[in-house]
């Protein structure tokens, strides 16, 4: 929708081609079947291709490879398979209430002007499609049989990944919603005292305009506060459309993490032997993951420092009042709006399961080492 007019075309593209967008993100065409049909088919196709790819590797890893690693190849093709059709499923039935909702959260939009802020290059970001682009241009590099296997280990994940990215781009454009707010509560926090602007005015006209303006500011920061509570409110309902996939995707996350942080190990501390393009593709995969789950997180931990900033500002201007000596009936109607804020915090989880924030990133971290050295030390082949 209107609401994500600023991603890149080229982005929208991707989106389109990998079945995450099943609708128009145009404000002049909202709902276009044909481009709905051509998603749902190619979401069919990519699938089917996936499919092939999966019955083909596992009959080389049968025919090939030594038996003991036919067991961990039966767990990991059931887990991606089963993780592309949820998410296939998935995109297909919230397409209508994510069209909805985000169109909703266009309408909450703020309708008043303010200073722009321009925020720095995100350099996470930048570094991932670096790292996404090196990794597609070593392909002409690569042995005629790793084409097989980049498929088939990279068509979930890349489905998992841009479905991430674009809750991003929805969190992102909501956080520059309530930066909004707080920037305009900010304003009314450094307001200048009438006295300092009007020295030579009558003591009765500054009471008038003093109680003027605060009659203005305390009925604009209730409009805020009910857009504040609207946002929040849609943010949990969008959360809630993209749960279920964050679970199967951080499970396919750190399966995979898990083996290629140790069969990178392997390579440095064994002094097992790789090809060129072997060890790029596992560096570069490793680097790919890591900078994925920081952008997650991330994105998600500023969109919930800056929703829930503005509780603060609301108690910081009714504290101004408070030392000033102008409490009344108006006035205390901050504090209700503030403790009213204090109950409706924005907070993100995956069905209840963990909380995404920087805890999570510590814990994915952490079980990641404990996995990794349980398989140092008593072998990958006997699982």
């Amino acid at each position: 929708m209107c609401l994500l007019q600023e991603i890149p075309l080229w982005l929208k593209i991707i989106y389109h081609f990998h079945g995450v967008i099943q609708f128009t993100c145009s404000c002049k065409n909202p709902s276009n079947s044909l481009l709905q049909f051509i998603c749902l088919l190619w979401s069919f196709v990519l699938f089917s291709f996936y499919c092939v790819c999966s019955v083909l590797l596992f009959y080389f890893f049968v025919s090939e490879v030594e038996s003991n690693l036919i067991k961990v190849e039966v767990i990991i093709t059931t887990a991606t398979i089963s993780s592309s059709v949820i998410s296939t499923v998935i995109f297909f039935l919230r397409r209508n209430k994510l069209k909805k909702m985000l169109k909703e959260l266009y309408e909450l939009k703020i309708h008043f002007s303010l200073p722009t802020q321009t925020e720095s290059r995100d350099w996470i970001k930048t570094s991932l499609f670096i790292t996404v682009m090196s990794n597609f241009c070593s392909l002409p590099y690569w042995d005629k049989s790793l084409y097989l296997t980049y498929a088939y280990y990279m068509i979930p994940v890349g489905m998992a990944f841009l479905n991430h990215l674009f809750l991003t781009d929805i969190l992102e454009a909501v956080r520059s919603e309530f930066s909004t707010i707080n920037r305009e509560l900010q304003r009314v926090i450094n307001r200048t005292d009438l006295n300092l602007i009007f020295p030579l005015t009558k003591i009765s006209k500054i009471k008038q305009l003093e109680e003027n303006d605060k009659t203005f500011s305390i009925l604009r920061i209730e409009q805020l506060s009910f857009l504040h509570y609207n946002l929040v409110h849609q943010l949990h309902q969008v959360n809630k459309l993209f749960d279920i996939t964050i679970i199967i995707s951080m499970m396919l996350w750190f399966g995979y993490v898990i083996i290629l942080t140790y069969q990178f190990m392997e390579t440095v501390v064994d002094g097992y032997t790789l090809d060129f393009a072997a060890t790029f593709y596992l560096t570069t995969n490793l680097l790919f993951f890591y900078l994925w789950l920081l952008i997650l997180i991330r994105t998600f931990s500023r969109t919930q420092r800056e929703a829930n900033k503005t509780s603060a500002y609301v108690h910081q201007i009714w504290n101004q009042y408070y030392r000033k000596g102008r409490l009344d009936e108006k006035t205390r109607h901050l504090q209700l709006i503030s403790i009213r804020m204090l109950n409706t915090k924005l907070s993100f989880t995956a069905r209840n399961f963990f909380s995404l924030d920087e805890t999570f990133f510590h814990t994915m971290l952490a079980a990641i080492v404990t996995y990794v050295v349980i398989l140092v030390q008593f072998g990958f082949s006997s699982f």
